[in-house]
């Protein structure tokens, strides 16, 4: 950065001062991109403005004169802050309590420095969190120790229970220094594991020094980086020895990371209780480690802690339930439901919810580092940590000589209760010969003969050997398996096993930033259907209050409470001192949620006969929020009384307009010619755009038109079906523009003679606002496209009394696109008789003057 570039801040202090520490910090060897100090960066004045900084809104703060980022990767990362600089004039004293205040609020940062030019005041947090002192400083270089351990060492007493959003902080910076500086563990998975270890080993050194509080903490900085690696390396080595079951794997044997690494993780977490936090802190904390692991490549999206809650909830886990999760990852569904039991029964003591949960939580995964992970979780809040095996869930032929120990926690018609978020994809499959092998039905094509399968349906079955009668399933799964009519046969093999009793839509913010694929958590239940199943031992299938008897109950929320980009979307009311004001998190899944739960029912939530959505293979919960149909019923009532409303469907059968499907999709290696090819992104704002990069041969043009002409005709309206945000947006196709090739994936709908409007009233109808909102209720994601099929047809549209007061309304849109149509033909002929211009004539003229040519 150059000087030129400072902000205009004015005053002595800035000149004589900050200017020259600049200059001095970039002679020491600083990077420009580490040191900012325009802008000025700002340190959140309180937990609130800290919140708004994470959610990416304004802040306030504090504004510091320098900082510096602990690498020029990580400039402007709230847990890169590795020096603080206040360079003010008044005493020592007042450039202390500032910055104390600074590093109390900016709590990844480990230095503070202050100078008047002259004198110089150097501050270091300490392992304990607190400070020390040493005026009369040097200047800090990059080669400098900024991890001081202090005099004292720590003990039990000295432990402070983190706020959720500082231990959060703390691990994403752990994160970052280990990515950054480690030499010996250079793969993701790798550095998981390790940071994994670390982390128990922490764990286990804050339950010893609980049982010893005398005893100084075996986790805790040493005098050097050496002395801190060596202990903690005989600390895993007698953890490895007193828990086999969950270092079990070759990459166990030792410690893979080099001192440095070790020392600052130590250095970060020396300070913070693990013992006796909340639950809730451990369970947001590990969010971090969760998205770390993420593996999209093999179909693992980490699955939001809102989401995962709602999902919870409305399972309503009984203290007889049995639960577990196949697929469990890093155990977040396994966390939440111990969390929901001890909230549930809170009368009951800790010893009896750990008790509860070494017997009734269960989880399987395929991952080690996954499987480590969730371990540590429930070992830390639960305990439930020995029951969460690795192991593959589906090939069940692998067990005797895989997983011997998964004959007995996958033994079927054990669990009264599962829910899962197993990996989906097409590309995630399992084969033909595991299936058969493994004796799954799901995979049958017919008596004998078995298919490649996505491992996400195979996991539908797995579940339904795994329930007792009657229990409960619930999945998160792709919306595309619950309508798409090559998963038709799903509906058949649910007959007979599962009763569809929930769907609850999960908007794309949750899983967007991974993906697109849109997915819906359903609840199913365990044929036979009876209120309460005595099983063989005795005991009763716990029930939601909400199941009924050949109903579904759906919520159709569109937000969870996230946004697209992972962070929580708030709710903003007033402003206050020109700052937003946050009022809470706008989740109405877990809005709607509560609800039913309670018995009651908000504007997304209803109630259907199971036949509506199983019959009609449209177990899509946006698909029956009725609410843009009530409005469009009301406003047409109150709008045009006199006239009905008809659907698009009902209007192709009497014959008053037609609907055809485009040309094809011609390759890039197609597209060189004369004649337009006219692609999804080309119909925009009312209009069919050229784009003169998208042109085929006459030649090839004919092919996709099976003739010398496209059958297209002037004033033909056009909408995407698949794969835009614009279905439902129809344009119009202008005079001129007859001759082109369109791509497939949309809706031509015309006009016939026998309809009492003409296409403009049609597209003023189809333009309604009341009738464009219908189109989000039967948009569909098909894999990760949207997808609209022949769903159109549900389409409600006015339906005028005469076409003469069809015209009256619609007579803008009429006069809006002829008079364009003779403007652009004026236009065109104008430069075309003066001979000076090129211009690009539109489909149809172009392929007539081509022709004309040639002839």
């Amino acid at each position: 950065m150059d000087m030129k570039d400072i902000d205009n801040v004015g005053g002595p202090e800035h000149s004589d001062v900050r200017l020259p520490l600049v200059e001095k910090l970039l002679a020491l060897g600083w990077s420009s991109k580490q040191i900012q100090w325009s802008p000025e960066w700002r340190v959140p004045k309180n937990p609130s403005e800290h919140s708004r900084r994470e959610s990416g809104q304004k802040y306030t703060g504090f504004p510091v004169d320098i900082i510096i980022w602990e690498s020029e990767a990580r400039r402007e990362d709230p847990e890169a802050a590795l020096i603080i600089f206040e360079t003010k004039r008044p005493s020592a004293a007042e450039g202390r309590r500032q910055l104390e205040n600074y590093l109390s609020l900016e709590y990844t940062a480990k230095m503070g420095f202050w100078t008047n030019g002259v004198d110089t005041l150097a501050i270091h947090r300490l392992p304990s969190g607190k400070f020390s002192y040493h005026e009369g400083a040097a200047i800090p270089k990059p080669a400098d120790t900024f991890s001081i351990v202090g005099d004292t060492l720590l003990k039990y007493e000295d432990l402070e229970e983190p706020k959720p959003h500082i231990l959060r902080a703390k691990l994403d910076r752990i994160f970052g220094v280990v990515s950054a500086r480690d030499t010996v563990s250079t793969r993701s998975d790798q550095r998981l594991n390790q940071l994994c270890n670390l982390l128990l080993i922490k764990l286990a050194s804050d339950q010893a020094a609980k049982r010893n509080p005398n005893a100084t903490l075996a986790f805790q900085p040493m005098a050097t980086e050496q002395d801190t690696a060596q202990q903690i390396r005989r600390e895993f080595a007698n953890l490895r020895t007193s828990y086999p079951v969950i270092f079990d794997s070759n990459n166990d044997n030792e410690l893979r990371f080099n001192d440095h690494t070790i020392h600052e993780v130590v250095f970060e977490l020396a300070s913070i209780k693990l013992v006796d936090v909340t639950p809730e802190t451990i369970s947001e904390a590990f969010q971090v480690f969760r998205s770390a692991n993420l593996k999209s490549g093999e179909g693992q999206y980490f699955t939001p802690s809102r989401v995962i809650r709602s999902a919870v909830e409305i399972m309503d886990i009984n203290y007889e339930d049995r639960i577990i999760d196949p697929a469990c990852g890093t155990g977040g569904f396994l966390v939440e439901s111990f969390l929901s039991v001890s909230r549930k029964y809170h009368n009951l003591s800790t010893a009896d919810h750990q008790k509860w949960a070494q017997d009734h939580v269960y989880g399987v995964d395929r991952d080690d580092i996954n499987v480590k992970l969730a371990r540590a979780i429930m070992q830390i809040i639960g305990d439930g940590s020995a029951n969460i095996e690795v192991g593959d869930s589906l090939r069940q032929h692998m067990w005797p000589t895989d997983y011997p120990h998964l004959d007995r926690t996958l033994k079927d018609g054990t669990y009264t209760c599962i829910i899962t978020n197993p990996p989906f994809g097409r590309s995630l499959r399992m084969s033909a010969k595991d299936s058969r092998l493994s004796e799954f039905t799901i995979s049958k094509k017919d008596k004998d003969d078995h298919r490649e399968l996505e491992v996400g349906l195979v996991f539908l079955e797995r579940c339904y050997k795994l329930l007792v009668d009657n229990g409960r399933l619930g999945i998160i799964l792709p919306e595309t398996y619950w309508f798409s009519s090559t998963y038709k046969w799903l509906r058949d093999w649910l007959k007979g096993r599962f009763a569809l009793r929930g769907m609850f839509n999960i908007p794309m913010e949750a899983f967007q930033s991974f993906c697109r694929a849109k997915t819906n958590f359903y609840v199913l239940q365990k044929l036979p259907m009876v209120r309460h199943y005595e099983r063989s031992s005795g005991s009763v299938v716990p029930q939601p209050s909400w199941f009924q008897a050949n109903k579904i109950v759906i919520s159709s929320a569109s937000k969870c409470g996230i946004t697209k980009d992972g962070i929580d979307r708030v709710i903003v009311g007033t402003k206050k001192d020109g700052v937003d004001k946050k009022d809470g998190v706008d989740d109405d899944l877990y809005n709607d949620v509560t609800a039913i739960c309670g018995g009651k029912v908000t504007p997304t939530t209803r109630i259907i006969p199971l036949t509506d959505a199983i019959d009609n293979w449209r177990a899509v919960p946006t698909h029956f929020d009725l609410t843009s149909v009530r409005s469009f019923q009301k406003s047409r009532a109150e709008l045009w009384p006199n006239w009905s409303e008809m659907t698009l469907g009902d209007m192709i059968n009497q014959e008053w307009i037609t609907r055809r499907d485009g040309h094809g999709s011609p390759s890039k290696e197609q597209r060189m010619g004369i004649i337009p090819y006219i692609k999804v992104s080309d119909l925009r704002a009312g209009l069919v755009n050229i784009n003169p990069t998208n042109m085929i041969s006459l030649e090839m043009a004919e092919t996709y038109w099976r003739g010398k002409v496209s059958g297209l005709e002037a004033f033909d309206l056009i909408s995407p079906e698949r794969a835009s945000s614009n279905i439902g947006e129809f344009c119009v196709l202008m005079p001129g523009q007859e001759q082109v090739v369109v791509t497939r994936e949309v809706i031509i709908l015309r006009v016939t003679p026998k309809a009492p409007f003409d296409a403009f009233y049609l597209l003023w109808a189809l333009s309604l606002k009341i009738v464009r909102d219908q189109w989000k209720r039967i948009i569909f994601m098909q894999t990760n496209r949207e997808d609209v099929g022949h769903r159109y047809g549900e389409i409600i549209i006015p339906a005028p009394s005469s076409k003469k007061e069809a015209g009256t309304v619609s007579k803008d849109f009429r006069n809006y696109y002829v008079g364009m149509s003779r403007l652009r033909t004026n236009f065109a002929s104008s430069l075309a008789d003066s001979g000076l211009h090129h211009f690009m004539l539109t489909g149809g003229e172009a392929a007539h003057t081509y022709q004309e040519s040639e002839s």
